[in-house]
């Protein structure tokens, strides 16, 4: 999957309070393509809300729930999930049906309930729609304002610290963070990501 973009040129550019044109468009377009794929791992969720294709184990007595990789999960279209000891998962076998699992949509967790699998690696097929916002930007500021201001404050702070710029800190969310060196995710990035890192779901 392509990887979502969790900010844009316009909304790096205006906060760089500088004029430069399109002539570094090229090097912040990597920035924010690459920043954008450290955030999802760093998440270990899916951001952009689109369909997708998921693989599970099932173990006799120990598979009674499932982690999906994005959400929420969309109520419609329905998840779909097959129970599959030769991983075919074509049109002869018949999806599950939905009174044996229960879907927490916020959380993205299946809970299966008093349900016989078909044991093995890879033999739970799961088709849904999920992701933290719709595939635009904007989508992303209206569900996860923060998402957006960390990853366009990291871009900043990378292109600045790529070109050479003056200037050797970030305003961000409240406070100065001084950068030399290799950049990483600053902490107060990582501080306005926390609340959608994926965690302890089950508690």
């Amino acid at each position: 999957m392509a990887t979502f973009a969790c900010t844009d040129l316009a909304s790096v550019k205006t906060m760089l309070e500088s004029n430069i044109g399109a002539t570094q468009d090229t090097l912040l377009g990597d920035l924010i393509t690459a920043i954008s794929g450290r955030i999802e791992r760093h998440l270990h969720r899916g951001i952009g809300q689109e369909s997708r294709t998921e693989y599970f184990d099932a173990w006799p007595g120990r598979t009674n729930r499932l982690q999906l990789h994005a959400y929420p999960v969309q109520a419609s279209p329905a998840v779909a999930i097959k129970n599959d000891q030769d991983h075919g998962f074509g049109g002869g076998i018949t999806a599950l049906n939905d009174d044996l699992y229960t879907v927490d949509l916020e959380r993205g967790v299946v809970y299966f309930e008093n349900t016989t699998l078909l044991s093995g690696r890879r033999v739970l097929q799961v088709v849904y729609t999920g992701g933290l916002a719709l595939t635009t930007v904007a989508a992303l500021v209206a569900a996860a304002p923060e998402v957006e201001m960390a990853a366009r404050g990291q871009v900043v702070t990378e292109f600045r610290r790529r070109t050479g710029g003056d200037a050797q800190s970030l305003s961000l969310g409240g406070g100065s963070e001084a950068y030399v060196g290799e950049v990483k995710l600053l902490d107060n990035v990582r501080a306005m990501l926390a609340p959608y890192v994926r965690g302890a779901v089950f508690s």
